[in-house]
């Protein structure tokens, strides 16, 4: 299975030692169709998670969300609740934060979701989720 995956507006690799996924998101999405393979880009990362698998997601270098790319989000986010995500770790700022908690409601991806200011406390955060 694939391990990690680059494109110009994000990059996801998986962790097998933690049964993480590293998702980081950059620039500007103006629609869908800036990263048409992003859901199935994400649904080959998925291959490789185990049981209980988490992700720590870095936004601190993503621009605007147009409304189509915000459903975009929310598409691939209600995969990712359905393949059993345990916890979400979202480092962004708090205007990005605002803008994803608002897609991440609808689709479920909420439940899971707890917002950092810095990857640190992040990763630390969802090491002691290990522990639970």
């Amino acid at each position: 299975m694939e391990r990690e995956i680059k494109h110009p507006y994000y990059s996801l690799r998986y962790d097998a030692v933690k049964n993480r996924v590293h998702f980081v998101c950059t620039g500007d999405w103006v629609s869908r169709k800036v990263a048409p393979n992003f859901l199935k880009d994400w649904e080959t990362i998925m291959g490789n998670c185990k049981r209980g698998w988490t992700i720590l997601g870095d936004l601190t270098r993503v621009g605007e969300f147009s409304r189509d790319a915000e459903e975009y989000h929310a598409e691939v986010q209600r995969v990712i609740m359905s393949k059993g995500v345990r916890k979400v770790a979202q480092v962004s700022n708090a205007e990005i934060s605002g803008k994803v908690n608002a897609f991440s409601k609808k689709s479920g991806l909420k439940k899971v979701l707890w917002a950092f200011f810095n990857t640190h406390a992040a990763g630390q955060w969802l090491d002691d989720q290990l522990e639970v």
